[in-house]
Order: C-alpha cells, then sequence, then structure tokens
C-alpha cells in the first residue's frame, strides 16, 4: 500500500479547517444572539396569563397592537409612570414610555442567522470541492482512504444544515398570536426559549428601547 502523498494531508487539512470554522460560526453567532438579548431584558419579568411585562418598578408593559409586527410583538409602559420613575435616565429616553420588543424568531429565522447559515454552507461546500479534486487527482487507495471519510461527512454535515435552513421558515412568514390567548401557548413551536435568568415565560430575543 503506497503512502499518502504530502499534498493529500494538506488538503485535508484545510478543508477541516473550514469545517472547523462554519461550525464555529454557528455557535458563536447563536450564542451572541441568545446572550445579546438576555442582557436586554434584565429584571423584566413576563407574565403569560396577562400578556404583559413588569419592570423592576411593577410597571406593566402591556402590548402595543398598533406596532407589533407578525414575528415581533411590541409591549410599551405608561409614559406618565416612566417620566416619574426615578429610574428612567438608566432604562429610556423614550417620552413615550419604555416599550420592549419581543422578537418570536429563532436565530435561525432571523436574517442574521440565515446570513450565517449560509456561510457556513459556503465554507462546508468549498471544503467538499477540495476534497474532491483531491479524490480525482490522487485515486490511490491510501489517499482515498483519508479522503473518502472526510467527503462524506462533510456532505452530511451540508444536507443538515441545509435542511434544518429549509425547514425554519423566514421571521416574515410568523403569524402573530392573537392578543387573547396568553403568549405561553401561542409561541410557535421550534422558536429558541433562552431569556436569560431575569424572566419567565417563554419566547426568543428582545432588545431594549
Amino acid at each position: 500500500m503506497s503512502a499518502v502523498p504530502l499534498s493529500v494531508w494538506l488538503w485535508a487539512g484545510y478543508a477541516l479547517l473550514l469545517a472547523a470554522v462554519a461550525w464555529l460560526l454557528e455557535r458563536l453567532a447563536a450564542r451572541a444572539h441568545r446572550r445579546t438579548h438576555a442582557y436586554e431584558l434584565a429584571g423584566f419579568r413576563y407574565h403569560p396569563d396577562y400578556d404583559h411585562w413588569v419592570c423592576p418598578e411593577g410597571t406593566t408593559l402591556q402590548r402595543d397592537l398598533q406596532r407589533s409586527l407578525p414575528h415581533r410583538l411590541h409591549y410599551r409602559a405608561p409614559a406618565a409612570r416612566c417620566q416619574r420613575c426615578h429610574r428612567r435616565p438608566d432604562c429610556t429616553d423614550s417620552p413615550g414610555g419604555r416599550t420592549l420588543e419581543w422578537d418570536l424568531a429563532a436565530w435561525l429565522e432571523t436574517q442574521t442567522g440565515r446570513f450565517h447559515r449560509g456561510l457556513s454552507l459556503g465554507l462546508l461546500g468549498i471544503a467538499a470541492v477540495l476534497l474532491g479534486v483531491q479524490v480525482a487527482v490522487h485515486p490511490v487507495p491510501a489517499a482515498l482512504a483519508v479522503l473518502l471519510p472526510l467527503l462524506a461527512l462533510t456532505a452530511a454535515a451540508g444536507v443538515r444544515l441545509a435542511h434544518s435552513l429549509r425547514a425554519q421558515p423566514p421571521a416574515e412568514n410568523l403569524a402573530a398570536p392573537p392578543a387573547a390567548v396568553p403568549l405561553l401557548q401561542a409561541v410557535r413551536k421550534g422558536s429558541s426559549s433562552a431569556l436569560g435568568p431575569y424572566t419567565d415565560g417563554t419566547g426568543t430575543s428582545f432588545s431594549r428601547r
């Protein structure tokens, strides 16, 4: 059995590096998405039976039906209560009162998530092409024993990521739950539920206003 050419090892290592970068991009982007929105809601608590949020000072934020979108719900506190609050300088500078945005989309349903998934698929595609070229250039048993398993794993990972991307519709296609239905029951199955230690209920991402 002939030895594996050095170029095969080099290209195989480069393909593995691309696959590792794709995996790392996925993990870091999803983690940043969860941590950012959990930080924004520090101190707020969601009450699913009434579909409202309560701030650390006890003010209730009701859903703003006029501003809510199919995939993003808006909640607003009374402006008068916020203007009298001693924590207002650290909370909001809006004259209309503090608002929260509840993004019902999972990470992969957001534009950022789909962009990162596209990058990951692109890197895996490049890795598969490089491995395929080496299979064609070095069709010897020793080289194939190294290249074919890596090519199969890379292809399987790409198919899995592409399938999950197709299975998750874009956020714009989500249907907003009606105001009369508690969000704890109405949030679509499959969305992320990382709210951080400061909230109860379920949901995905939030931002501060």
